[in-house]
């Protein structure tokens, strides 16, 4: 619990409500975040640094970079999509009766 007050992920309730995988996953974003966070600053401070040498300021336009563009996702064929299947239910099992209720 010590982590997740340091990482401030919210209450002790919602703490005590989650799975422990739910806590692993919400503790590597938490990571990820701040390796991005720290990837950001550097380029940051590195980026101010060489500015600050530069003779000749570059374009605006060169330092801010292009977003990337969003691929198309993969369109599965029928038989993709049924070899997907059969290999959730191999991992997930037979449904039981428990399931079938909730």
């Amino acid at each position: 619990m010590t982590i997740w007050i340091e990482l401030d992920l919210g209450s002790h309730e919602t703490f005590f409500r989650s799975t422990p995988r739910l806590l692993s996953l919400l503790v590597e974003g938490k990571r990820r975040a701040a390796d991005a966070d720290h990837h950001n600053r550097a380029w940051l401070a590195w980026t101010t640094a060489a500015l600050g040498r530069a003779k000749k300021m570059p374009p605006l336009k060169d330092l801010v970079g292009t977003k990337a563009k969003a691929k198309k996702p993969t369109v599965m064929s029928a038989d993709q999509m049924l070899t997907m299947a059969r290999m959730w239910s191999a991992v997930a099992g037979p449904p039981t009766e428990k399931d079938s209720h909730e």
